[in-house]
């Protein structure tokens, strides 16, 4: 008899390894379906905001009004003359503000951005921010009216 309490207790030690084993591995598909879950929220919450900002600087003049004859005094960044249509002055002027001007204006801290102004033809019109958000993160383009032309300005933030 004391040969079959030597195995039941052999098999609750097997069961308790077992057990913890399997614990352990729960815990590990739950935190990488955790950090899952988060980098989807973040993608989301950026694209939100790579659209909202495109849609404010081709709609908007920006706020004071007159911002690119002062642009330090500039809270939100607006490029329109019009609906769609881009003033070359506020171009210039906002292709020479910081990048934590822009960052503070846009609300995007701590991510980055790119942003790039070009004629249907391919030709650079200007480009501000850091060029490795070019690669990832979420792009947005909107067509708008520059010097009478048509072009295309690209939006890209990345985290």
């Amino acid at each position: 008899m004391h040969k079959k309490a030597q195995t039941g207790s052999m098999d609750v030690v097997i069961a308790l390894a077992i057990f913890v084993v399997a614990l352990a591995l729960l815990f590990m598909v739950l935190r990488t379906q955790q950090a899952n879950v988060d980098a989807g929220v973040r993608q989301r919450d950026l694209a939100w905001k790579a659209n909202a900002v495109a849609d404010l600087l081709v709609t908007h003049r920006g706020v004071p009004g007159g911002w690119e004859r002062n642009a330090s005094s500039v809270t939100i960044i607006g490029l329109a003359s019009s609906d769609h249509v881009l003033s070359a002055a506020k171009v210039s002027a906002f292709l020479n503000l910081s990048a934590e001007t822009v960052r503070d204006a846009w609300n995007i801290q701590p991510a980055d951005y790119y942003l790039e102004l070009t004629y249907l033809n391919g030709s650079v019109i200007g480009s501000a921010g850091n060029t490795s958000a070019y690669d990832s993160g979420a792009a947005v383009e909107r067509i708008v009216v520059y010097n009478n032309e048509t072009a295309t300005m690209r939006l890209r933030l990345q985290h």
